[in-house]
């Protein structure tokens, strides 16, 4: 892990070694105005469980699990909008 002003930064590297990508856990203060908009407006009565950021070559890219008493949603960002990564019913 790194340490970048008291935060960690888990690394994610490739077997050989190499660094691929940075993460970090955020609130949803931390995401761009219109990623914060469109996260609430689409999701209403639904909570934010976990919210990380992805720092890699290709960019930034945030993902947001959103969850329901019924429904469990990973959605991925790359700036402009949600689109969903992994959906599960809970039990």
């Amino acid at each position: 892990h790194f340490q970048l002003n008291a935060q960690a930064v888990p690394p994610f590297s490739s077997i050989e070694g190499n660094l691929l990508a940075l993460s970090r856990h955020i609130t949803s203060h931390h995401l761009p105005l219109s990623l914060q908009t469109s996260l609430r407006k689409g999701h209403e009565g639904a909570w934010i469980s976990e919210l990380f950021e992805l720092n890699s070559e290709e960019g930034i890219t945030y993902y947001a699990t959103v969850e329901t008493a019924d429904c469990k949603v990973v959605l991925k960002s790359n700036g402009q909008s949600w689109t969903p990564y992994n959906k599960n019913k809970k039990d």
